[in-house]
């Protein structure tokens, strides 16, 4: 999964809310076991969505330890 969002729309929860949304999707509706998702280290607001995600999901979301 990646995204992109313009700063000067960062803080309205656009990433999160789509980000959630791939992740129903994903699992509802492919059926797909897993999601895998990089984040480049140095981008702490990406983490904490992805972050936030896992708390919602049923199944594994991988994130790679040195990312959290």
């Amino acid at each position: 999964m990646g995204y992109w969002i313009g700063e000067s729309f960062w803080g309205n929860g656009i990433a999160s809310e789509s980000v959630e949304l791939i992740i129903n999707y994903a699992f509802s509706v492919l059926k797909l076991e897993e999601v895998y998702a990089h984040v480049y280290s140095q981008n702490k607001r990406s983490i904490r969505v992805l972050e936030k995600n896992i708390a919602r999901s049923t199944t594994d979301i991988i994130i790679p330890p040195n990312l959290l």
